[in-house]
């Protein structure tokens, strides 16, 4: 999440042709998103295993999946109206609220522990 923040925070204080003269390093954020990608959704799919166990776990699956597809469908055509500017503001704040969320998951689990 913390990176999420960080590709936000770039894309609002670079220029479109800052970012194109990163050449190379620009791909280094594009791997370096998809690694962030995969390492949330393995413990997604581990917790919708948990939300629907035994026979009811297909059907938990395949609502992430239609979620998951719709999300980027939606995200796809919006972002071609977005600027820049906006869409580093859409990824820091969900970058932020992604670290909050994890903070505050951390005190559920902790607390039930006690």
């Amino acid at each position: 999440s913390s990176f999420y923040a960080a590709v936000g925070s770039i894309a609002i204080a670079l220029s479109p042709g800052a970012l194109r003269n990163l050449k190379w390093g620009i791909a280094s954020l594009y791997v370096c998103l998809g690694v962030c990608r995969g390492v949330f959704e393995t413990p997604q799919k581990a917790a919708i295993v948990d939300f629907f166990p035994g026979e009811r776990a297909s059907a938990g699956f395949s609502n992430m999946l239609a979620f998951s597809g719709g999300a980027f469908g939606v995200s796809f055509i919006v972002f071609a109206y977005m600027t820049q500017l906006h869409m580093g503001m859409l990824l820091l704040v969900i970058g932020v609220f992604a670290f909050l969320s994890i903070l505050r998951a951390y005190a559920i689990y902790f607390g039930r522990r006690r």
